[in-house]
């Protein structure tokens, strides 16, 4: 700015005094010279200045002010601006956050490499900042690099931190998976990660997975938890880990795998009769279970036969079944976990007997019971079979068979029968019959046996003695 615009006074000893303002109206004094030009410095170049210019002589008198002028400084810089917070540097495994300020606005770069002596990467921006925050991206995890901040101002003006090191983080990554309590529809899942990361995970039967479940709250930690649920039977899954830890880094884990338990299913049911009254029935299962039974119809109650042994090949023999019977029945078999098999309701019908008792062992004897007139003769039966059959006897004298005592309906193996008022001292034979339940008929052989005496009254014995004593009282007899 120049001088002329101040008025006129005389030329010796006048001297110009240079008011400033920002806003147009409040000026102050910036500077007394006795040139006609001058200078203002470190102004802002986003600021518009408005100056006035006064004339002085040298008895002080002043002129009015000058016209006012205005303008925003085009001025250029002529030395590096200064870095006023020194660089600060927040690693994360793939990246690193640089953060430093200057002392006028200067575009913001971070140069770095792995060789101190040779920083060959350069990332930032080239808006003119003051506070200058640089995320540099593609490093590699727990990897040492060295790096140094660039700040050029609008002139051009370079200044460069000292170089300094920092050190990225490690990479997140899945350990100790742990697959636990699996079973026929569920599986408890586990894993750990080495930085606090979010808990996902993916599953399906191929690796192309196709579920993924995650812990809604979104929180962060370094020991997961999952529980998956509605799964198949008998289905290999596969899985994978995911996560994102604080700086937004993903994690991904290798493919897993199990498998869930098998239902216990029973197939290929048969049943054979063994003999009367016995039926085996036949199975196999898809894992070893227990082996049961369980039969019953209309008359009888519900009865289980079977055994404990886990296996897949299963044979029960069912035993003490009524002949000629149609049986229903179920078989089941419950599996090292729990599991239980049952099978539809299944039906079988039993042997009839047609096979006659076998009868043994038979002792017949004879004794009286009584004396005198009232004593009576009788013959003790006694006989077993092999099955449970009524008991009764066929007796005549001589060779005759031509009586039968009354039956016994009992069915039992251990038979008893007593045959009274036999003659005395007179040859019976004697045969024992059994029917089974079925109507089979067994006649033993023939036993031939001599009845006991009738015992003599006390007084016939009292009698009998004198008689032997004294000959002479032998009609006594006869009273």
């Amino acid at each position: 700015m120049t001088t002329e615009q101040a008025g006129s006074l005389e030329d010796d000893a006048v001297t110009y005094e240079i008011l400033r303002s920002t806003d147009g109206d409040s000026f102050s004094t910036v500077a007394n010279i006795t040139s006609t030009g001058y200078l203002d410095v470190d102004l802002d170049n986003t600021t518009e200045y408005y100056y006035q210019v006064k004339a002085k002589d040298s008895a002080g008198a002043a002129s009015a002010p000058s016209t006012t002028v205005s303008d925003i400084p085009e001025g250029r810089y002529t030395t590096p601006p200064e870095i006023t917070k020194a660089p600060h540097v927040t690693p994360s495994s793939f990246s690193a956050k640089v953060e430093w300020s200057t002392g006028r606005p200067t575009t913001s770069f971070v140069q770095f490499g792995t060789n101190p002596a040779s920083l060959t990467e350069e990332q930032g921006t080239s808006n003119l900042i003051a506070d200058h925050e640089v995320t540099i991206e593609g490093l590699q995890p727990e990897t040492t690099y060295s790096y140094r901040v660039k700040s050029v101002d609008v002139d051009g003006n370079i200044s460069h931190s000292s170089v300094a090191t920092f050190t990225t983080q490690a990479a997140p990554r899945v350990s100790n998976v742990g697959i636990s309590d699996v079973r026929l529809f569920d599986a408890l899942i586990s894993w750990e990660t080495n930085k606090a990361t979010t808990t996902s995970l993916e599953y399906g039967t191929t690796t192309n997975y196709g579920t993924t479940v995650s812990d809604a709250t979104g929180s962060t930690t370094t020991s997961h938890l999952y529980k998956l649920e509605n799964l198949q039977d008998d289905t290999l899954y596969h899985l994978r880990f995911r996560g994102v830890d604080a700086e937004g880094t993903q994690v991904s884990s290798d493919d897993y795998t199990f498998t869930t338990l098998t239902f216990p299913r029973v197939e290929n049911i048969t049943w054979a009769n063994q003999a009367e009254g016995e039926t085996e029935v036949q199975w196999t299962t898809n894992v070893p279970t227990t082996s049961q039974v369980e039969y019953y119809n209309e008359t009888t109650p519900a009865k289980t036969q079977g055994n404990t042994v886990l296996t897949t090949e299963h044979s029960v023999l069912l035993f003490g079944l009524d002949d000629a019977t149609i049986y229903q029945f179920q078989v089941r078999g419950t599996d090292q976990f729990g599991y239980e098999a049952i099978s539809d309701e299944q039906e079988f019908r039993t042997l009839e007997d047609t096979t006659p008792p076998v009868v043994s062992n038979v002792q017949v004897e004879s004794n009286t019971i009584g004396s005198g007139e009232l004593s009576r003769v009788q013959i003790i039966v006694r006989w077993t079979t092999n099955e449970p059959t009524s008991s009764q006897v066929r007796f005549g004298e001589g060779n005759n068979l031509s009586s039968e005592s009354d039956v016994n309906p009992e069915l039992v193996y251990d038979h008893l029968l007593v045959v009274s008022d036999l003659e005395p001292a007179r040859t019976y034979n004697i045969q024992a019959i059994a029917v089974d339940k079925a109507g089979n008929s067994t006649d033993s052989d023939t036993y031939r046996v001599l009845t006991t005496r009738r015992r003599d009254s006390f007084l016939q014995l009292v009698i009998g003695n004198l008689e032997d004593t004294f000959a002479w009282f032998t009609n006594i007899g006869g009273l």
